[in-house]
């Protein structure tokens, strides 16, 4: 076991027995099982049955105050998983989700580990946005996307620019905007006011449906944030990137079918228009 995986083994501990998720000696056990068997210190502490995979979770995403994503729902562009090597994915149980412009969304196992969120953006040259996830869920999306050492094609649904009316709820304030632009993990929108770097959000995408409007209601987390004035002098407001993470079934398949749209009216598609 390497050097880095002892001191990633130090801070994990260390931010799960701050947080009373883990004892002393519930850390030492999980400790002393990735020594003799190796792999990640979030890993010997599932399979010890010190903590379950959800429970650890919740104690990471409690901890480092990032959000919790299931991976199900997502299709990754294959030009994202590009980005990492299946070994470097598969060693360190982590999986890129999405780029929006220079933002390089991860959903790892274990989000504390600083040295190799540094070790990914130099090889990606972007900077890591994580986020938690389980290793049960990120061991499957690394099977289903990466074999044999090779990234798959899989059918994915691009990101389409379209004007959408976009209702905001943050901290018992309402306000509205409208989309650049969307795909089914994301949209990207202009607003008048600052919004944090991964705060969270509520909001209602009203989604046109033949002569009516469809309501989809998401919860999401600001990734990116950038002034309209480093563009346009001339102009005011924010463009802000927001991460889709928790939306119904029904509702996402609402924005795709939004987008499917779009992809058979032969609109200009772009796979990463915020590159730029």
């Amino acid at each position: 076991m390497s050097n880095h995986n002892l001191n990633d083994s130090n801070r994990l501990g260390e931010i799960l027995l701050q947080k009373g998720a883990l004892t002393e000696k519930s850390i030492e056990r999980a400790v002393t099982h990735q020594r003799a068997h190796g792999g990640l210190l979030c890993q010997a502490i599932v399979e010890l049955g010190i903590l379950n995979e959800m429970e650890l979770a919740i104690a990471l995403t409690t901890a480092l105050h990032l959000p919790y994503l299931r991976l199900e729902y997502y299709q990754i562009y294959e030009w994202v998983m590009c980005l990492i090597p299946r070994e470097m994915a598969q060693e360190n149980l982590l999986i890129p989700i999405d780029r929006m412009g220079n933002i390089l969304i991860v959903a790892m196992a274990d989000p504390s580990d600083r040295e190799l969120i540094q070790q990914i953006e130099r090889v990606t040259l972007c900077t890591v946005q994580p986020l938690v996830s389980t290793l049960s869920d990120i061991r499957k999306m690394i099977d289903t996307y990466y074999r044999n050492g090779k990234v798959q094609e899989r059918r994915t649904t691009l990101r389409v620019p379209c004007s959408l009316l976009l209702t905001v709820l943050q901290q018992g304030e309402t306000f509205k905007a409208l989309t650049k632009n969307i795909s089914t993990s994301g949209l990207y929108c202009t607003l008048d006011r600052l919004l944090t770097p991964m705060s969270q959000l509520e909001m209602f995408l009203y989604i046109p449906d033949g002569s009516s409007l469809t309501r989809v209601r998401a919860r999401g987390t600001v990734v990116r944030v950038d002034p309209i004035g480093d563009t346009d002098p001339s102009a005011w407001g924010y463009r802000v990137a927001i991460f889709l993470e928790d939306v119904a079934d029904e509702d996402r398949a609402s924005i795709t079918h939004h987008i499917e749209q779009h992809q058979l009216g032969g609109l200009d598609l772009h796979e990463n228009p915020l590159a730029a």
